[in-house]
């Protein structure tokens, strides 16, 4: 059975992935900016597979399961990040694009993010195991997806894409 969830969870990252990042192309028609959009949604995955390393968690139902719900949320909140960042680099120089997207988008993010983790975080306190898992690597996760978001999204974006 481990195989099998281990197997359905790469398959389902893979197809979603292959989704989001072909939906992407199609709204922004800009092959470069995918590899930034990519970024902190596949981050986050990457390192709360550190983390459960770390904590000793294996992947079971529950990790599986998380894995579809940490990379939607994640894909939201870089959604959000480059919607306003299009809207406001058209009018406004790189630094201020960013900090109309920090000061506009910024707090909504950081607010559902809080939401989140703290519904996610109810399972924590379950007596079953795939319960607790999801709700440690969620929520791990999502807070990792945020901070991605708001602090590597620009640094990324500074270093060569300024005006598209």
């Amino acid at each position: 059975m481990q195989s099998s969830v281990i197997n359905t969870l790469l398959t389902s990252i893979s197809a979603t992935l292959v989704l989001v990042l072909f939906t992407m192309f199609f709204i922004y028609r800009n092959l470069k900016m995918l590899w930034i959009f990519i970024l902190p949604n596949i981050l986050p995955l990457i390192l709360v597979a550190g983390v459960m390393g770390y904590l000793g968690i294996s992947i079971d139902i529950g990790v599986a399961i998380s894995a579809s719900v940490i990379l939607g949320i994640a894909v939201d909140d870089t959604i959000h990040f480059f919607s306003k960042y299009f809207d406001a680099i058209k009018t406004m120089s790189f630094e201020d694009s960013i900090d109309h997207v920090i000061s506009h988008s910024g707090n909504a993010m950081i607010l559902t993010t809080f939401i989140l983790s703290f519904s996610f975080a109810i399972f924590g306190i379950s007596s079953f195991v795939p319960n607790v898992n999801f709700s440690i690597v969620t929520v791990v996760a999502l807070n990792l997806a945020l901070l991605l978001d708001l602090v590597l999204l620009p640094v990324v974006l500074s270093l060569g894409v300024r005006k598209e």
